[in-house]
């Protein structure tokens, strides 16, 4: 893994195989795979963010520049997780994006209260790449692109303002 301080850091936090290789094949499709970290579950999402355990060695588990994650996971679910974060000053910066397949109002609304900056319903079929080239341009990984494109066929849930570049 690189510790380039100036490489951007995305940590996907989830539980289904299937969906992790989706994300990891739509991250190198876009040729933005160095930059997905993975975890399985919450708990290890924690021990990540606290750089615990296994997580210790930041040259290898480095702190990430945004959280992706899944509400629903086995032993800490993502609101858990996000409301953790949100309990934390020294964490109150970092951006995080609940990834779900769930689109029922009170999950959503219940990310948007704890914290979360985005709510994404998962895409199906190839509009996975456009969650991974909405994520780049947030980073700055590459040229903002248009949010007018009609082919990105996203969907966020409830409308929300997020800034467009994390804070430092």
């Amino acid at each position: 893994m690189d510790a380039d301080p100036q490489r951007k850091k995305v940590l996907y936090v989830e539980d289904d195989d299937l969906d992790l290789m989706a994300m990891q094949r739509a991250f190198a499709a876009e040729h933005l795979g160095e930059w997905l970290h993975v975890t399985r579950d919450g708990a290890q999402a924690l021990d990540w963010l606290q750089g615990a355990g296994v997580y210790a060695d930041r040259s290898k588990h480095p702190f990430p520049d945004l959280l992706l994650m899944d509400i629903r996971m086995p032993k800490v679910s993502g609101l858990e997780v996000l409301r953790w974060v949100r309990d934390r000053p020294s964490l109150s910066n970092l951006p995080i994006i609940m990834f779900s397949g769930s689109d029922l109002a009170d999950d959503i609304a219940d990310a948007y209260r704890v914290g979360a900056n985005l709510y994404l319903c998962k895409p199906v079929g190839n509009k996975l790449r456009a969650v991974v080239r909405f994520i780049a341009a947030w980073l700055d990984l590459e040229p903002a692109p248009s949010a007018n494109k009609p082919e990105w066929g996203l969907r966020a849930a409830a409308a929300r303002p997020i800034p467009l570049r994390p804070a430092a």
